[in-house]
């Protein structure tokens, strides 16, 4: 009987596609990875978190001054200009305003303040019930200073947006491991640095480096993942790996609820990933990245390895099997190949882009849906903790659906369009919900959460599925980047609602109804597919009317063998 080998094929029948080697890899030291990796992008929603605050007013106040609204708030501040916000209904007092006083030295009496004149204040009381102290209260990133705040969520888009790009093409060219351990040990030090400046210019640049090194951590890892497993694994990674993401939000926000310091809370995390640095013994190079790269001998001692670890004990038949098949791919990608695989140039080859373009776009709605949510639950109304906490332990049901929906054969393409179309339809609905309906605009605003990233999570999972080995991590890198372009608007989507308070849900929602009908219409199906291994086997996934089984027979450099 003849056989097509392929690197699915060496794993599933020969090595071990699932085995001792691979999940002891993936359930502790990967997973210990991706925890660490996770809690740095989230930092600035619990550090630069912005506490209710008013102005001081120093007849007035207590000693040491107390944020707690008093009777004499009700003479001395002035109320909102605006009456509500885009999820919830505005304080009862201006947070930036004050009357002035006839008599600095007199009494805090109504008639002492001059309530026609209200002039913005420098110095501000801070409300203490959720943090001791953050970022923004330590350096007032408030009032008239309040886009140093925005330009820190701005630093973030940005640095998601290098790193994606550079993540992608270290990932490519250095290799899988190497650029994990480097960008996990830059990390480390700059989170833990940033916990000890006291300027606003040192802490942004930190902060800057930190989240620019987080996308070359999550790039790496899902590919090393997807590159240890075989395609019939996928559903089962896709799952755990959004779960692992989820944990590593809501193990944030329980430090978070129980440290109420970010100089402390900076430390933990930089702590976390010391932990993460600590696996480097235990994660292995990607074998498909081994072979694709004139690596022989070091992916037929690793393939071996995994082998043996997985109890397979292999027949002299199988590791002749396996050298061929090795010594196949080595002799069919010259150097010239190699180095034009790996050019960035590739994924606009005209087979590739309409579907680059579409992934683009899931990419730029995923993340800036996404974020906005994510940024948007400190503004809810009640309990800023139990906000977030609702918020992210709902994502960590995010992997059970998306494991249901794949174990019931649901297409991968119908779980993206459907995802994206109830994130518009939560957006919209907010926009117009009067905002006195506090558990409703909780539920809704739940949903859209859960939806968007679970979009968010197939847009990491489906990219690298259309692309070879040596573009799959660029191609993450590319879209990703783009996405993270658009991102930097993310910090004054928030500033439309000063237009209109529903502005900024539907400047949100609406373009995910668009994308639905591209996605449904023209994203090739991809479900049960093997990744490709070069740009042959690539080009065969956007060849729209061929089967399953005819992509299969043509991929991946085959040997033929008799059995």
């Amino acid at each position: 009987m003849e056989k097509d080998i392929t690197f699915d094929y060496v794993l599933n029948n020969v090595v071990g596609a699932a085995g001792k080697y691979q999940w002891s890899r993936y359930a502790l030291p990967l997973f210990v990875l991706e925890l660490s990796a996770g809690m740095p992008n989230f930092l600035i929603f619990f550090s630069g978190y912005v506490p209710k605050h008013r102005c001081l007013v120093p007849a007035c106040e207590s000693d040491p001054a107390q944020f707690n609204t008093t009777a004499w708030t009700e003479f001395a501040i002035p109320s909102p200009e605006q009456e509500d916000g885009a999820l919830a209904k505005k304080g009862k007092f201006d947070e930036c305003k004050m009357y002035t006083m006839f008599d600095e030295s007199g009494d805090c009496v109504a008639s002492n303040f001059n309530t026609s004149n209200p002039v913005t204040c420098d110095t501000f009381v801070y409300d203490q019930t959720f943090f001791v102290e953050t970022v923004a209260s330590k350096l007032d990133l408030v009032c008239g200073s309040e886009g140093y705040k925005q330009l820190l969520i701005t630093l973030l888009m940005l640095g998601l947006l290098f790193g994606s790009f550079f993540g992608g093409l270290m990932s490519d060219h250095l290799g899988r491991k190497r650029t994990l351990y480097v960008g996990q040990l830059i990390t480390v030090v700059a989170v833990f640095a940033a916990a000890f400046v006291n300027d606003y210019s040192s802490y942004a640049v930190l902060h800057f480096i930190y989240c620019a090194m987080c996308p070359v951590l999550w790039i790496t890892n899902q590919t090393i993942c997807l590159e240890l497993f075989s395609n019939e694994y996928k559903k089962m990674l896709l799952a755990t790996k959004t779960f692992q993401w989820s944990m590593a939000q809501v193990v944030l926000t329980v430090a978070a609820y129980f440290i109420r310091d970010w100089v402390y809370l900076q430390i933990f995390v930089a702590m976390m990933g010391v932990l993460g640095l600590l696996t480097w013994p235990f994660v292995p190079e990607s074998p498909r990245w081994l072979a694709q790269n004139g690596k022989k001998e070091e992916v037929l001692k690793l393939l071996l390895k995994i082998a043996k670890t997985n109890g397979k004990k292999l027949s002299p038949e199988n590791i002749t099997l396996v050298d061929n098949f090795l010594q196949k791919i080595d002799d069919g990608t010259t150097k010239e190949e190699r180095k034009r695989a790996t050019s960035i140039l590739e994924l606009f080859q005209p087979k590739f882009r309409l579907t680059f373009g579409i992934l683009t776009c899931c990419w730029i709605m995923a993340n800036v849906g996404s974020y906005t949510l994510s940024l948007s639950a400190a503004t809810l109304s009640g309990d800023f903790f139990l906000n977030y906490a609702l918020t992210f332990t709902m994502s960590l049901f995010i992997s059970v659906f998306l494991w249901l929906v794949l174990w019931f054969k649901v297409g991968r393409k119908a779980i993206l369009a459907g995802t994206g179309l109830t994130v518009g339809i939560c957006c919209l609905t907010l926009a117009f919900i009067p905002k006195d309906l506090t558990n409703p605009i909780l539920i809704i605003f739940l949903i859209g959460t859960f939806a968007v990233g679970a979009n968010f999570n197939l847009c990491w999972f489906l990219s690298p599925d259309f692309y070879p080995t040596n573009l799959r991590s660029q191609a993450t890198g590319v879209t990703s980047t783009i996405a993270r372009i658009f991102g930097l608007i993310i910090p004054f989507i928030s500033n439309l609602g000063d237009i209109w308070s529903g502005l900024p849900m539907v400047v949100l929602g609406s373009p995910f109804l668009l994308l639905t009908l591209l996605i449904i219409f023209f994203l090739p199906e991809i479900t049960d597919k093997e990744l490709p291994q070069t740009t042959r086997d690539a080009f065969a996934l956007h060849e729209r009317d061929r089967k399953v089984s005819t992509i299969s027979t043509n991929s991946q450099s085959p040997i033929n063998i008799d059995q």
